[in-house]
């Protein structure tokens, strides 16, 4: 499955580039290309790059998720999960996860690395993962200049329901019920132009399906630094 992609993000770019009139070019210096001798390929548009994420988490997928990850990257984490670390004496030093942070959590995920909860009981590794439910809630539009965290790179943001489960060997799974704001951005890595991910600002988790205390992205996430 991981090979159809390429042709396909190709496909997307030509057609993104036709279709879709929000593509730019990003002031900051150009990302750097993985370290391979495969071409670069991004998603034409912010579509296409949410795409290669449910298809990056549906497939454990390290390198391609990698890749849509813009270098400022940052992952806003909620207040309960926050308040969930600092409750059991074990406060979390950070209120999003930076680039590095992110790819390094999914890195141990996919691996099947084990976790720890707040309370330093080990969490079993993750047997697989399926995204349910990744659906645009909004239109895309340009991100305020003033927003904190986001503003100033010329890009976009939609908010999105998302539902995903992560499955643990023993057949039971965190479920991960809430709605996320994605931040995306027009970048440019040798000569193409494409999208990255340039975060998301968590909402807190809407539904009552919950198997543990971990009911948000970042709260799963957390459990596997």
């Amino acid at each position: 499955m991981r090979k159809m992609w390429g042709p396909f993000l190709i496909v997307a770019l030509v057609c993104g580039f036709m279709m879709f009139t929000m593509t730019g070019c990003s002031d900051d210096d150009p990302v750097q290309p993985p370290d391979n001798d495969d071409p670069v390929v991004l998603p034409a548009n912010p579509d296409a790059l949410m795409m290669g994420f449910r298809q990056a988490f549906d497939d454990m997928d390290l390198e391609l998720l990698a890749t849509l990850i813009h270098p400022d990257f940052k992952g806003m984490l909620t207040a309960s999960t926050l308040a969930e670390w600092a409750s059991a004496g074990s406060p979390l030093l950070f209120t999003y996860f930076e680039r590095d942070t992110v790819v390094a959590i999914h890195e141990n995920i996919f691996a099947g690395e084990t976790g720890r909860r707040p309370s330093g009981d080990t969490v079993p590794p993750v047997h697989s993962i399926e995204v349910d439910l990744l659906s645009k809630a909004t239109e895309w539009e340009a991100i305020s200049a003033g927003d904190e965290h986001f503003g100033g790179q010329g890009g976009y943001w939609a908010l999105f329901h998302l539902n995903i489960s992560f499955y643990l060997p023993d057949g039971s799974r965190f479920n991960v019920q809430q709605d996320i704001e994605f931040y995306v951005v027009p970048v440019e890595i040798d000569g193409v132009l494409g999208y990255q991910l340039l975060g998301w600002r968590e909402i807190e988790p809407f539904g009552a399906l919950k198997v543990t205390e971990s009911a948000t992205l970042g709260g799963v996430l957390t459990l596997y630094r």
